[in-house]
């Protein structure tokens, strides 16, 4: 706190006074004063100097709020800046789809219906999932859900430019509205967190898993869990798990408390259980006993 950095418009090796954003040419933008977060508002810093951007590539910034800043983190300007919504990088990204067929995108800071649309042109047999990640895609969710294939709420993100505790009764608002569109709708960020490093999730992830289903979401994207975490494949099987519980009662989007009481009374659910397991549940070769009696080397 209090130390001053430098922000380059290219690339560098970093260090705790010396970074740079991506795109590159953002800091064009800024300005004195302009107040910036960065890493899920881990810190922040305020520019304090843009004379030297032309010249030596930088501009300075004095340290607000001090702390930890990693690799490849969200950064919220809090003021409006008309960026492009497509990279040099996102072009070729393009380039490369088309010459091996993959028309599928979740494209990230879609903010209006121009965006999806400008992304149709560049790719006319392209696929659209719009990712809400914004306060102005929020303001302009009705034509964005009209124009895309579906759409992603990232909620990791989202939470840097909505308050966290009015997260939850968003993304009930965007999944009811991509409902009556007849459009998909998929809930991102860290639903499993904490089995990126443990074999059990939390009972506010499962509860919140649940939820999510019940709303009547598509589906759910493991990220930070499967991408980097300890455990993808205990991850994956704890979600479908979580999936079949709702599948099991046959519960839907239209579920009242009512109707949830007699399908649990109906399938015996609170009886009918087996305590809680590690292991993987058996599925066939050496372990279809639930041991292993030969040699461990092999």
């Amino acid at each position: 706190e209090g130390d001053i950095i430098k922000i380059y418009n290219h690339e560098i090796n970093c260090t705790k006074n010396e970074i740079y954003f991506r795109p590159v040419n953002s800091i064009n933008y800024t300005k004195v004063g302009d107040l910036i977060r960065l890493d899920f508002n881990s810190a922040m810093v305020r520019v304090s100097d843009v004379s030297k951007l032309k010249a030596q590539k930088y501009i300075l910034a004095k340290v607000v709020i001090g702390g930890l800043v990693g690799i490849r983190k969200g950064i919220v300007i809090e003021r409006e800046l008309n960026l492009p919504v497509f990279s040099e990088k996102d072009y070729y990204t393009f380039k490369i789809a088309k010459q091996y067929g993959i028309k599928h995108f979740t494209l990230s800071f879609i903010n209006s219906k121009k965006d999806v649309e400008k992304f149709y042109k560049i790719y006319t047999d392209g696929i659209c999932y719009s990712k809400i990640e914004t306060l102005q895609s929020l303001n302009n969710i009705d034509e964005i859900i009209e124009v895309s294939d579906g759409i992603l709420i990232d909620r990791g993100d989202l939470s840097r430019e909505v308050p966290i505790e009015r997260i939850p009764l968003i993304q009930k608002y965007i999944i009811n509205k991509a409902k009556k569109a007849s459009k998909e709708v998929f809930i991102a960020t860290n639903t499993l967190e904490k089995m990126s490093y443990s074999l059990k999730p939390d009972r506010s992830e499962v509860n919140d898993v649940i939820n999510i289903i019940l709303d009547g979401a598509t589906g759910i994207a493991l990220t930070k869990e499967t991408a980097i975490g300890k455990y993808p494949l205990e991850t994956v099987n704890m979600l479908n798990l979580l999936i079949k519980q709702v599948a099991y009662l046959k519960l839907d989007s239209n579920c009242n408390i009512n109707l949830l009481e007699k399908s649990i009374i109906k399938h015996r659910y609170t009886e009918n259980y087996k305590p809680p397991s590690l292991l993987v549940k058996p599925h066939g070769g050496s372990l279809i006993k639930r041991s292993f009696k030969g040699d461990i080397s092999e």
